[in-house]
């Protein structure tokens, strides 16, 4: 039976290997250059296996695969959004969920920081977050710094699963870890009350294992360029889209020509579909539409 080992980690010494037999760690290096069939190197999340000298001999097939950030074989990828400091985007929410869907990635969102709200604030973000919920996404409110009902909901969710964390910088990552396993001890700095976000406190990405799952730590980001995504991906693949994409009357339909019997453009006009993502897609859309020029013209 071919062995099988989860990276967890890599540095300069070679990666660090968990071993499902034995609940133990190894340090190991690749047998010269390793790809995979894609021809991308080793990612943080792969499964491999080795000889018996600890050397990786083999990157084993793959569930899916993220560029940004570069991992493989998620099972859930927690989709971070901060309530406050830095403000709710849900923008940012949408264009992380439609990655996510372009890659075949089960997503929760996690709406963090809501201790910063007052009650009337709060109760209008649900009103917006019930929208998601009800095109099929569980949502979370968290208490960073408490374990309250919310937190053992999450757990519930991502128990003995591979977790992913995305979200741009200052979101509250490293806070949810801490609380997820106290025993991590993550950098946590102070939000910049001059920009309104928190600081970039992760550098590296890194999974740790934890009485609950697994769990990548990743960097945070500022924003998020989507050029490797074509307009045609951001059509199918947008929050609540898929499942009537195949519905337009034109297989290359982009919702953007309300002649062209788009069944997109109908459930928005029937309020169906949200107005207010509706907008966070033409944006979105735009965004990769001017990327996939740039590149043709290379």
């Amino acid at each position: 039976m071919e062995n099988k080992f989860l990276v967890l980690s890599s540095s300069s010494l070679g990666y660090s290997l968990y071993n499902f037999d034995n609940g133990k760690e190894i340090l190991s290096k690749p047998r010269n250059k390793m790809f995979y069939i894609d021809n991308t190197p080793i990612s943080i999340g792969d499964y491999v296996s080795i000889d018996d000298d600890n050397n990786i001999i083999k990157i084993l097939p793959r569930i899916n695969k993220l560029q940004r950030p570069n991992v493989s074989n998620i099972d859930i990828a927690l989709t971070i959004i901060s309530a406050k400091e830095p403000n709710f985007s849900s923008f940012l929410l949408d264009k992380y969920l439609t990655i996510n869907n372009a890659y075949h990635i089960k997503s929760v969102i996690v709406i963090s920081k809501v201790d910063l709200l007052k009650n009337s604030e709060l109760k209008k973000l649900k009103t917006r977050m019930s929208y998601y919920e009800k095109i099929g996404y569980n949502v979370i409110y968290l208490d960073n710094y408490n374990k309250d009902e919310s937190f053992y909901k999450l757990i519930d969710l991502i128990k003995d699963k591979i977790v992913c964390l995305i979200g741009q910088t200052g979101v509250g990552k490293s806070s949810f870890l801490n609380l997820l396993d106290d025993n991590l001890k993550r950098k946590v700095d102070a939000n910049s009350k001059i920009y309104g976000r928190g600081r970039h406190t992760t550098k590296e990405i890194k999974i740790f294992k934890t009485d609950y799952c697994f769990i990548f730590d990743t960097p945070g980001f500022s924003s998020l360029d989507i050029d490797f995504l074509k307009p045609i991906d951001i059509a199918h693949h947008f929050p609540g889209y898929e499942s009537f994409f195949s519905n337009c009357k034109y297989n290359d339909c982009l919702h953007d020509n309300v002649k062209l019997d788009c069944q997109i453009l109908k459930k928005v006009s029937e309020d169906f579909l949200s107005s207010d993502s509706y907008q966070n897609y033409v944006k979105i859309l735009q965004e990769v539409k001017s990327f996939d020029v740039w590149k043709k013209k290379i």
